[in-house]
């Protein structure tokens, strides 16, 4: 008989054991099922840990989202706020426009200064007032 011709006889799990082992003679039946069983569990084992690191990044992951979230979430609350601030500023300028009247000699010096606040509202911002970004 012919290697060729053995292999064509031997089960899978023989051939796969001689590609795996060579030169090794192939364990009784016995042994070959526990050695399937052995890589099986190997396996086995791999999956679950790969499972369980994705799982992990999964939650890392979301937490990150959370907090990304509630970071955005406190900046449109403050953008809010500031938005609110300079429509009432904008509401008291143009009071402030009726109120003096066609008296004003249009040099701009009724015009008030930006209060403390604004200014503090500006250093957060890209550039300063009135800068282009």
């Amino acid at each position: 008989m012919t290697a060729d011709s053995t292999d064509r006889r031997a089960s899978p799990l023989e051939r796969e054991f001689e590609r795996e082992r060579p030169g090794e003679a192939v364990p009784p039946a016995d042994d070959r099922r526990a050695v399937e069983l052995e890589r099986r569990k190997r396996h086995l084992e791999q999956m679950r840990q790969a499972v369980e690191a994705q799982r992990e990044r999964l939650v890392a992951v979301r937490e990150e989202y959370e907090r990304r979230r509630e970071e955005l979430m406190a900046r449109a609350r403050e953008l809010e706020l500031a938005r609110n601030r300079l429509r009432a500023r904008e509401a008291e300028l143009a009071f402030q426009e009726t109120q003096a009247g066609n008296g004003s000699s249009g040099s701009g010096e009724n015009v008030p200064r930006l209060r403390s606040d604004d200014a503090a509202w500006w250093s957060q911002q890209l550039g300063v007032p009135f800068d282009a970004a």
